[in-house]
């Protein structure tokens, strides 16, 4: 009889701290960009690129793909590391 009251009372006192924690859990995780308060959003809103940006943009990225396509495929074309014992 003594243990029920026992299990009971920690029941009692237990539940609000574990209710407390996953609360507090939940409201101290980081949001996703996309949720968050706005301060990604504006910073990405500050600057617009202009189209001679973009086009330099996209030929950047097009010879940087060719250019990692290379590296991986034909890696002996690259010089690598020295060993270490020579």
């Amino acid at each position: 009889m003594k243990i029920r009251y026992i299990v009971i009372s920690l029941l009692i006192v237990l539940a609000p701290v574990v209710l407390l924690a996953l609360h507090n859990y939940n409201r101290n995780r980081e949001p996703f960009a996309a949720s968050a308060g706005g301060a990604l959003q504006q910073l990405n809103a500050g600057h617009v690129a202009s189209e001679a940006e973009i086009h330099e943009m996209m030929e950047y990225n097009k010879k940087r793909v060719v250019h990692d396509i290379i590296s991986m495929t034909e890696p002996e074309s690259r010089p690598g590391p020295y060993p270490a014992i020579r």
